[in-house]
């Protein structure tokens, strides 16, 4: 097939149904996450819609979001054709998320491959990105495999998954022994020592059809329930969505499939997911023996004797927290 026939074969899936309850107050349900710009021009998914394009073009780049977030990518995201948005009617993870992709892709183009990509993170250099990315998709292409990509930890994470790599199958590609989620310090400190795991960097590229294979055989109630809704109008969408299972792709289908690879990424990524990435920002601020704090607000800011804390104000929700216990923010809701 030439190569220009088979890049219309290739699809992005932009992940976009997340809240970001970590970047709280910044970030809330009605504002989420993938709409802050962390000091860039265009919001997190605009940027990586825009670090797709010189692959995948704009008509084969698709959003899939909550239906309470339809007004947001309206506003924020033209940069593609608004055709190209997928509504979830309730959150249910990324397995439910990329399954309802995956069958609408599928239904559009029969040899369909699918990148699926956070619309939330950030990823450098882009020209590493793009070149895994395209080496990624070409594989996905001649092979019926699962492929994650592995990022090379720079340090021992707790807050970001793992994957062990088992045997090489091609440059840089090998099977996937385990994946482990969030391991404690000390897990996280073998792991860096080992060299056999990577970070999971959350991106993910396969045929549709691989794709929806190992959904019918490892998740097979949200297969059934999906594929109804696909053959017949008359089967609703939200019916089905409320039963569907709440869990990720890792731990449906990709833990368990006997074809999962990684391919071991050249780009880093930073999933973003801490209040200490935002920049500083106030309208004025008076500090007296005080120190190492964050503060984001657009009120006047006064601190006295303290050192070590995030304090965040926005749309009349105020945050008071230590640096050291950041990741909790989440627990608030």
């Amino acid at each position: 097939m030439p190569m220009e026939d088979v890049k219309n074969n290739f699809y992005a899936v932009i992940m976009a149904g997340g809240s970001g309850k970590r970047l709280w107050p910044l970030s809330t349900e009605d504002f989420p996450k993938q709409f802050l710009t962390f000091g860039k021009k265009e919001p997190l998914i605009v940027q990586t819609i825009q670090r797709m394009l010189p692959l995948i073009s704009k008509k084969n780049i698709y959003v899939v979001s909550l239906k309470k977030q339809e007004k947001l990518l309206r506003r924020f995201v033209k940069i593609i054709p608004s055709s190209n948005f997928i509504f979830e009617p309730y959150q249910k993870n990324t397995a439910a998320c990329l399954a309802l992709a995956a069958f609408t892709l599928y239904q559009k183009n029969p040899n369909a491959v699918m990148l699926a990509a956070p619309s939330d993170n950030s990823l450098f250099p882009e020209k590493a990105f793009q070149k895994d990315l395209q080496k990624a998709l070409h594989l996905a292409h001649k092979n019926n495999v699962l492929i994650t990509f592995g990022t090379q930890p720079s340090f021992a994470a707790t807050g970001f998954g793992y994957i062990e790599k088992g045997e090489e199958i091609s440059s840089n590609v090998f099977k996937v022994k385990k994946f482990t989620e969030k391991p404690k310090l000390q897990k996280a400190k073998k792991y860096i020592k080992s060299k056999n795991f990577y970070w999971n960097s959350g991106h993910f590229a396969w045929k549709a059809s691989t794709f929806l294979e190992a959904l019918e055989r490892h998740l097979p109630k949200t297969y059934q329930k999906l594929k109804k809704c696909f053959e017949s109008k008359k089967n609703s969408l939200e019916k089905a969505y409320k039963n569907l299972h709440n869990i990720s792709v890792d731990y449906a289908i990709m833990e368990k499939a006997r074809n999962a690879v990684v391919f071991k990424a050249q780009f880093q990524f930073d999933d973003l997911g801490s209040l200490t990435k935002i920049n500083p920002c106030y309208r004025k601020l008076y500090e007296i023996n005080s120190h190492n704090n964050l503060i984001h607000a657009d009120k006047v800011v006064a601190t006295v004797g303290v050192q070590g804390l995030i304090i965040i104000e926005k749309d009349g929700k105020l945050l008071v927290a230590s640096k050291k216990h950041v990741q909790k923010v989440k627990e608030i809701f």
